[in-house]
């Protein structure tokens, strides 16, 4: 008692706040991720208003049947049979409320952050994985399509998860619960998302490719049937999808401007470069708005650097993160899938991986000076994503329309 006297009253003494910091400091992907997850919640929770497509998308889910895919979707809209069904199951089950409807994709953000956590940390250096996962926490896009009613974020989820699965199992034999597991899960893949068709198939080509290498003929001939069994399953959900829109559609018509011009009449390299570099803005978001387009120039070469680093270090993980992105290149020459913002919102993660494995490849080595020149330019060059993201969740924006429907101004196409 005399010694708690000596002390002076309670609101007198001293309060040693320092682990509060050193718990952050000593968990940085327990951190960011949490902080990630905070901006995703955040925005669902302010119950933004509907915009254009997420109310014309929601006609066809509320008083809709789940099993009623016999005809064109209404509002010239489009997505895919599992999403479509999951959330006509949640109007039924919740009345149509918005947030009940926004919890899937919701459910979906959440799930690709934590993935990409464990990617990030698994194939990049432990520096680059946590500005990657930072980046990706972060990001305005991932953060706002999780509370979007519409498949973005799912897109992204299955990307992550495919991406995850592959790394993790490139190097182990197949089971039979590996076996069934992978079956499974890329036979539903294409019902739930359309671009995963692409990351599929970097995936699946990378597994091959390492069993091959490794003399494992029993495990590709496996890897083989689940990819046969993967091309049927596409197939049919590409049937029965593209029943889902309108012939009179101007789907094509209002994505025109997100395919690659290579050839025909209206053929045209630099209109092909610009919608490639567009990327850069929709969907990375690593243009400032107030910066010159000269600016792309730097994540530009950082992207390059970052799959040579990745050729350079493991063959397979290069084939995996490539072969998407070559992909959707291919696709949007053939004008069947656009390469424009939340539609190739599934490129994200690959984007910002490579990005940051180019930074170490370019600031390579033990010298101070490569430390230095590591943390100069991830400050110059992820400082904008850094503080984009958390600065717009700060209050309820609406989504601001123009004639591409983009989250963000366009810089390179119009």
């Amino acid at each position: 008692m005399e010694a708690a006297d000596r002390a002076g009253p309670l609101w007198n003494r001293s309060i040693d706040l320092s682990p509060l910091w050193k718990i952050p400091l000593a968990n940085p992907v327990v951190t960011l991720t949490a902080l990630g997850a905070f901006f995703r919640v955040l925005v669902y929770c302010q119950d933004k208003q509907l915009w254009l497509d997420e109310m014309r998308l929601m006609g066809n889910l509320v008083d809709v049947s789940p099993f009623d895919y016999d005809r064109p979707l209404e509002g010239d809209q489009l997505a895919p049979i599992g999403f479509l069904f999951v959330e006509r199951l949640f109007a039924i089950g919740f009345g149509g409320r918005t947030l009940a409807l926004r919890l899937v994709p919701l459910v979906a953000g959440l799930s690709a952050l934590c993935l990409f956590a464990r990617l990030a940390m698994t194939i990049l250096p432990r520096r680059s994985a946590l500005l990657a996962l930072a980046l990706f926490a972060f990001s305005d896009d991932m953060i706002y399509y999780s509370a979007e009613l519409k498949p973005y974020s799912v897109d992204v989820a299955i990307s992550v998860a495919l991406l995850y699965a592959t790394v993790e199992w490139l190097d182990r034999p197949l089971s039979v619960r590996t076996t069934v597991g992978f079956t499974l899960g890329l036979a539903l893949a294409p019902w739930f998302s359309f671009p995963s068709a692409f990351v599929v198939a970097g995936c699946g080509l990378a597994l091959l490719w390492r069993t091959l290498v490794q003399r494992r003929f029993h495990d590709a001939l496996l890897w083989a049937a689940i990819g046969a069994g993967w091309a049927a399953s596409f197939a049919a959900s590409y049937k029965v999808s593209h029943a889902l829109l309108s012939r009179a559609t101007t789907m094509y018509i209002f994505w025109y401007f997100a395919f690659l011009p290579l050839w025909g009449p209206d053929a045209s390299l630099r209109t092909a470069w610009r919608v490639v570099l567009e990327l850069f803005v929709n969907p990375l978001y690593l243009l400032p708005p107030f910066a010159p387009a000269q600016w792309v120039i730097l994540p530009g070469l950082c992207t390059l650097a970052g799959f040579m680093w990745f050729w350079r270090k493991r063959a397979d993980w290069a084939i995996m993160l490539t072969v998407p992105v070559l992909l959707a290149v291919v696709a949007a020459a053939l004008k069947r899938y656009p390469l424009h913002g939340r539609l190739a919102l599934d490129l994200v993660p690959i984007g910002y991986l490579v990005l940051l494995a180019g930074c170490e490849w370019l600031c390579r080595g033990e010298h101070p000076i490569s430390r230095w020149a590591f943390r100069v330019l991830a400050c110059v060059l992820l400082a904008f994503p850094f503080l984009a993201g958390p600065y717009e969740t700060t209050a309820p924006r609406s989504r601001g329309f123009n004639m591409h429907g983009d989250l963000h101004k366009n810089r390179f196409v119009r």
